[in-house]
């Protein structure tokens, strides 16, 4: 099977398109060569959030928005599903992550050994947002990086024949680093278990740890978080949907259910006309005619 593979970044080379045969199992960095190895070494981002290529990002600094993904409009609310519970407004999943922050720096007071990575798309903002409050907690920000894990994922051939690839940026070295993987919801450990293996081709962190803002259960790895906002019980079969300013327009956490299916209503049968009342004493149709008749043969006789 031949999967085509876009590559969505400026580049100072024109990037072709590369064809590359799928196998079962992982789909390792090295199988794709000089093009990983670009994103590795050109994927950086300016610490003003500036241009590709100019340097990594210092310790608060942002990626251009180009490299958050699609940008999405306002949220659009599942078709089938409909809205069953909101479980954070922009004020509580401000405080949310703000918790979150103070967790990572009482377990890390040293931040020049930390890396936010955060896990596209909403990942991206989210470990932006956490190095801003680690800075204005701790006075320093660890650098933040962005993981695109579509090249990892299990399902890969599941999920199309041209993958789209946003491009991962990892500005420094995770050598000896302690990394701390951003993402928004944890399902099934799955997206996780691709981040794992991408962060360990690009060097050996002496440790990972995951933050997400919500845990819905229904693991299928054996997988959890170390810093988590909510822990939400929920229907496998429903969504948790994560809306994030930066790309929603708006923040907010909304978890949706199925709807119930519709049910054809049943015709009624119609209603007889009702009979008119006969005056009292009156006798019945066929019964005025029985009267008629014994009164013509009592006449004859």
């Amino acid at each position: 099977m031949h999967v085509t593979i876009t590559l969505l970044q400026p580049s100072p080379e024109p990037v072709a398109v590369a064809k590359e045969p799928l196998r079962p199992g992982r789909l390792s960095r090295s199988r794709l060569g000089v093009t990983i190895s670009r994103l590795d070494e050109q994927g950086s981002v300016d610490a003003a959030g500036g241009e590709w290529g100019k340097g990594p990002a210092g310790p608060g600094g942002t990626l251009p928005l180009r490299s958050w993904g699609r940008q999405a409009g306002p949220m659009k609310t599942p078709r089938g599903y409909r809205e069953r519970l909101v479980l954070m407004d922009r004020d509580r999943l401000t405080r949310t992550l703000k918790r979150m922050a103070t967790e990572i720096v009482e377990r890390h007071p040293d931040q020049k050994s930390a890396v936010l990575v955060g896990v596209r798309s909403r990942g991206v903002p989210m470990a932006l947002r956490l190095a801003r409050m680690i800075a204005e907690t701790a006075g320093d920000a660890p650098p933040v990086g962005a993981l695109d894990i579509t090249l990892y994922r299990d399902d890969l051939t599941m999920v199309g024949a041209q993958p789209v690839l946003t491009g991962t940026e990892i500005p420094v070295s995770i050598d000896g680093r302690t990394v701390i993987v951003v993402d928004d919801v944890l399902f099934t450990g799955r997206s996780v278990r691709g981040a794992l293996d991408e962060l360990i081709d690009f060097g050996r962190p002496a440790r990972i740890e995951l933050a997400v803002l919500v845990d819905r259960g229904h693991r299928e790895l054996p997988i959890h978080a170390d810093y988590v906002g909510r822990t939400v019980t929920t229907a496998r079969d429903e969504i948790v949907q994560v809306m994030l300013k930066e790309q929603d327009g708006e923040d907010g956490v909304v978890l949706f259910e199925k709807e119930p299916p519709r049910t054809k209503k049943r015709s009624r049968p119609k209603a007889r006309p009702a009979r008119r009342a006969r005056p009292v004493g009156r006798p019945k149709p066929r019964a005025r005619g029985r009267v008629k008749a014994r009164a013509r043969a009592r006449r004859r006789k």
